[in-house]
């Protein structure tokens, strides 16, 4: 018996499937924390076109030089003390002028809390539907696998 993964051709990892438009590309923000770096720049190398998609990742705030140094393709914000999101949420906040929000799909990965948090503002604030956030909690506060 062969294994139906095996039998299937690959796919994009972004795709109208998987929430991405292939029609030039759609313009998409990623938001993440450690955790979800290296998912940030796979999603950047499959983007058709990388300057329309913009990983912004969360890391310590000991860790925010060093990463940066890194990984100079992709937006490093330190961590905030406080509510889950903050550092996401205040960087949107700066970066809100030159951004068309309406045209963006969210990718939110990582932590579960943040991206509850992000995902209500995002919808209550800036009026966004729901279909153009994409969410994949991978951690959550005290608990054991998600």
């Amino acid at each position: 018996m062969r294994c139906s993964l095996c039998t299937r051709a690959p796919r994009p990892l972004l795709s109208p499937q998987r929430g991405g438009r292939e029609r030039g590309g759609a313009p998409a923000l990623f938001f993440g924390d450690e955790t979800a770096l290296g998912l940030g720049l796979a999603f950047q190398a499959a983007h058709p076109q990388a300057d329309l998609f913009r990983p912004v990742i969360e890391v310590s705030a000991s860790e925010h030089p060093d990463v940066s140094t890194l990984f100079p393709q992709l937006t490093i914000i330190p961590r905030l003390d406080g509510q889950p999101g903050a550092a996401h949420l205040r960087w949107l906040e700066h970066e809100q002028e030159g951004i068309n929000l309406a045209e963006q799909t969210f990718y939110l990965v990582g932590h579960a809390q943040s991206i509850q948090a992000i995902r209500q503002v995002l919808m209550q604030r800036y009026h966004l539907e729901r279909q153009r956030l994409k969410t994949k909690p991978y951690w959550a506060d005290g608990k054991r696998g998600l």
